[in-house]
């Protein structure tokens, strides 16, 4: 069940990511500013995974 949730936010974030990156484009940011959302979901992503594989072994 969480990796359909994971996979459903994954692929609407696609969708909304050009309204993002003009939304961020617009304000000075520094270089790095569009690339920490990304940080954030792969983080999201491998920690989800690591707990469903540990989850895995205890049982």
């Amino acid at each position: 069940m969480l990796e359909r949730v994971i996979t459903f936010l994954i692929l609407g974030f696609f969708v909304f990511a050009p309204r993002v990156q003009s939304f961020w484009s617009s304000d000075p940011i520094s270089w790095y500013g569009q690339y920490v959302i990304w940080l954030l979901l792969i983080s999201l992503c491998y920690l989800s995974i690591r707990r469903i594989a540990e989850s895995r072994d205890q049982d």
